[in-house]
């Protein structure tokens, strides 16, 4: 994000998001609960500004935020800084209630003590969301769910790409345990549209939009947008939804 906020803005602008999940921010955090509340900040474009909420760590390394359009900023009540790979805020639109969590999970080849600890605080934080509410964990989750559902029909839509890996079983686990689905297994793409993360010759499939079963009639599309420019490897990963 550094040096990229303005950019930021205007992608975001410019694509008409309401509201996205940003990680890796690298933005510095506290350890203190309300010293935490300082870490948000309004970032604006040339006609455009969004509020930026971010979790990070004294180091500045990792980092996640969510960034909200202005028109919604005034219904936002609630927000958790869980950690330095964790984030929620809860805004209400009519009479639903939106939770958001922002999530980057640690990366394949990271101690499995980290992994475990990140995944305890994300089934405890998930657990306690209503069933009322409208949850969407989304980011970026370090791994691969494969291309088929192989065991996941309930979780993984069938549209995925690539190999599954151990980090990828652990999120189809994580969302079978919530009755969750991989928003974007669910639609048929070309590779371009599901390929979320490219590094050379390197591609992959890491980050997803996660949303509660019952609520799959709300999901309308989900794809990758590559060739942005202010996102040179990972792509931009949009959900739209029913009206």
């Amino acid at each position: 994000m550094k040096g990229k906020s303005h950019e930021v803005v205007e992608t975001a602008d410019r694509r008409k998001l309401d509201v996205a999940g940003l990680q890796e921010t690298r933005y510095r955090g506290v350890e203190s609960p309300t010293q935490s509340l300082t870490q948000v900040r309004w970032l604006k474009g040339k006609d455009s500004a969004y509020k930026f909420f971010w979790s990070g760590n004294p180091e500045g390394t990792n980092g996640v935020c969510i960034l909200l359009a202005k028109k919604w900023t005034e219904n936002v009540f609630e927000v958790q800084r869980i950690s330095d790979r964790i984030i929620l805020l809860r805004l209400i639109i009519g009479k639903t209630v939106f939770t958001i969590i922002s999530v980057y999970a640690p990366q394949q080849g990271r101690p499995a003590a980290e992994k475990e600890r990140f995944y305890d605080q994300l089934q405890s934080v998930t657990a306690k969301v209503p069933l009322s509410e409208v949850l969407i964990p989304l980011g970026d989750w370090n791994g691969h769910v494969g291309a088929s559902a192989d065991g996941y029909e309930g979780v993984h839509g069938g549209f995925g790409y690539g190999k599954r890996n151990a980090e990828g079983e652990r999120l189809l686990d994580f969302a079978d345990a919530h009755h969750m689905v991989i928003c974007n297994t669910l639609f048929k793409k070309r590779d371009s549209h599901l390929i979320t993360y490219v590094s050379g010759d390197h591609k992959t499939q890491v980050d997803y939009i996660l949303f509660r079963s019952g609520l799959r009639k709300l999901i309308k599309d989900v794809k990758v947008i590559p060739n942005e420019e202010c996102m040179p490897q990972h792509r931009l990963l949009v959900c739209t939804l029913r009206k």
